[in-house]
């Protein structure tokens, strides 16, 4: 697997739990696409960069993200496509408590030689889904 993903990835990661909406934008292509999951899109980094705090608002602080699925296939040197599934729990009287799954299909290629998101989809997993 290409370790420069995989740190990119993390980065990735990083930005959204610190709810870094630049950073995070930072780390998308220049036109990038990103779906939700109600279907609205955001087009280019200056509107990712407006529309991630609306996603952050939307997570209450007591809620949880572990990434519980990743499939990463590298189609060319310069571009991937990633599956991921996010499992998000609930903490309350020391008893963690899964609230949902999203999956999330991302296209990464590179930009200016490193690795952004290209596209991204976005959709609620059935809480019966093996994953």
């Amino acid at each position: 697997m290409n370790r420069d993903i995989e740190q990119f990835l993390a980065e990735v990661e990083a930005s959204y739990d610190r709810r870094d909406a630049h950073a995070l934008a930072a780390l998308h292509h220049s036109n990038a696409r990103y779906t939700t999951l109600a279907g609205g899109e955001a087009v280019g980094r200056e509107a990712l960069e407006a529309y991630f705090p609306i996603i952050f608002e939307a997570s209450p602080d007591d809620i949880e993200s572990e990434t519980i699925f990743r499939q990463i296939e590298e189609i060319t040197p310069e571009l991937a496509v990633i599956d991921t599934r996010i499992q998000h729990y609930r903490t309350q009287d020391n008893t963690r408590e899964p609230v949902s799954i999203e999956g999330f299909t991302t296209v990464a290629t590179k930009e200016d030689g490193r690795w952004v998101i290209a596209a991204v989809r976005g959709a609620l997993v059935p809480k019966e889904s093996p994953v």
